[in-house]
């Protein structure tokens, strides 16, 4: 058995999953809104902090890991909130025994 880099024990911060609904306004103007379908506490995990240059703003870029119990049909169209911020759910990776990593990516751009 391959050794595992997260105890099941650190799973202590929350991580709320959302599903995206795609809603037809009455001009028929398509909106996708994201609802909360599943709340898991998570290890989670910092990746990197990036600082790049895109024009004349800077990209701060956060990526994380969660790991948690498996969130049942969630996909890369999902959101995730954590900390009181969004972030897109950049890759998805199965672990053993119903443990899932969700690789979270939120990038801001602010002119300073």
């Amino acid at each position: 058995m391959a050794a595992r880099n997260y105890s099941i024990g650190s799973f202590t911060e929350k991580v709320v999953f959302l599903r995206p609904e795609r809603k037809i306004s009455a001009t028929g103007a398509a909106e996708t809104v994201f609802v909360e379908q599943a709340s898991r506490l998570c290890e989670v995990q910092d990746r990197v902090a990036n600082a790049e240059t895109i024009s004349d703003a800077d990209a701060e870029m956060q990526t994380y890991s969660a790991v948690t119990w498996k969130v049942d049909g969630i996909t890369t169209e999902w959101r995730a909130e954590y900390g009181g911020d969004r972030y897109f759910i950049s890759r998805i990776l199965n672990e053993e025994r119903g443990i899932s990593r969700y690789e979270l990516k939120r990038e801001d751009l602010c002119n300073e």
